[in-house]
């Protein structure tokens, strides 16, 4: 008489095929996991190389930052099919093969990033890069690379004109920052990348009241300027204006220097003037100390005796413009810019040039 299995056989057949997956599936699925790993590190190593060779037919340049090669762009060029396929997702892969000279190897690295990531993106100039790519290139501490202090773009503000122009210009006034930025309660107004206002975009005054109380921050134009002129510029440069710590001269009716969070601030009279000697002295600014000489007035060689290079013009004719300094022994005076680049004072409630400053980060 044949006889089957029993149950109790049946089971342990069952188990110890089960145990026999659970020991064999990871090995083979290891294997099958490692050699598609090693496919597409094949297939990496064959992009980066087709990218070699791209930088052997083109002058890519021997920059120390990472530019970019699409895969697109080493498909156009003959060097690359125009689809290859990721082995490990059987997707098209897609992406860039950053690139960069190394001089400590006197040879090109190249790698490819699926995102593009860690990227300069592409620059004409200042003048004409959108603010999304200023901002990325200031971003990576890439400024001194692409742009000059000095260069110059034109911004619209919504409700304003320039004369006949519907746009006003701005240049770069700022680009280092020295060891003296760090430090505490030091101004942050002529630090890092600061542009500025070419000429005046309004005239206005500090305050209808006859008094330099309280300072820049508790100003009427403080306001006008961090609110209404703020919200008319452009959204794309107003998502990348960053806070400025501010510190501000104070008048006779307070004992202490003003500190602020802006947005748009005027300069100081350290900012524009310097202080090279006694003959460069402006000894009614309090917060001379915490601050510095822009970039650009300072390239100009500007001071207290070589003017010239402060002139800004309203309507095509140089005109007087605010600073945001008190004058020390005075409760009303502000100091200012006059028609010949000179110091000057004035009383708040007196209407002057408005020419703003913000920084880039």
């Amino acid at each position: 008489m044949k006889k089957g299995f029993t149950l109790v056989e049946l089971l342990a057949v069952i188990v110890i095929l089960g145990v026999l997956t659970l020991i064999t599936f990871p090995i083979i699925d290891g294997t099958i996991k490692n050699s598609k790993e090693k496919a597409l590190a094949s297939t990496i190593k064959s992009i980066e190389d087709a990218a070699y060779n791209y930088s052997t037919k083109n002058d890519i340049g021997y920059q120390t930052y990472y530019k970019k090669i699409t895969l697109d762009e080493l498909a156009k060029s003959g060097l690359l099919d125009n689809e290859i396929i990721n082995p490990v997702t059987n997707n098209k892969m897609n992406g860039c093969v950053l690139y960069k000279w190394v001089e400590e190897y006197k040879q090109y690295e190249f790698k490819y990033d699926e995102e593009c990531n860690n990227t300069v993106p592409d620059s004409i100039s200042f003048a004409e890069d959108s603010w999304e790519t200023i901002h990325t290139i200031v971003e990576m501490g890439l400024a001194s690379d692409f742009y000059n202090v000095g260069d110059t773009k034109e911004v619209a503000i919504d409700g304003y004109t320039n004369g006949s122009e519907s746009t006003f210009t701005v240049r770069i006034a700022n680009m280092s920052t020295p060891a003296e930025c760090s430090n505490e309660g030091f101004s942050q107004t002529a630090c890092g990348f600061v542009v500025e206002f070419v000429d005046i975009i309004a005239t206005i005054a500090i305050n209808s009241s006859e008094s330099n109380a309280n300072g820049w921050p508790a100003s009427e134009m403080y306001s006008f300027v961090n609110n209404t002129i703020y919200n008319s510029l452009p959204t794309e440069l107003k998502n990348i204006i960053i806070n400025t710590y501010s510190v501000s001269g104070h008048g006779s009716s307070d004992s202490y220097n003003f500190t602020s969070t802006d947005k748009l601030y005027l300069f100081s009279t350290k900012e524009v003037w310097g202080k090279d000697g006694e003959s460069n002295t402006i000894s009614g600014d309090s917060a001379e100390y915490e601050t510095r000489q822009l970039d650009y007035y300072k390239n100009k060689e500007t001071t207290t005796d070589n003017y010239s290079g402060a002139i800004k013009n309203y309507q095509d004719e140089a005109y007087i413009w605010w600073l945001r300094t008190a004058q020390s022994s005075d409760f009303r005076n502000f100091y200012c810019v006059d028609s010949l680049g000179s110091w000057a004072l004035g009383y708040p409630y007196y209407t002057y040039g408005l020419a703003p400053s913000f920084r880039i980060g």
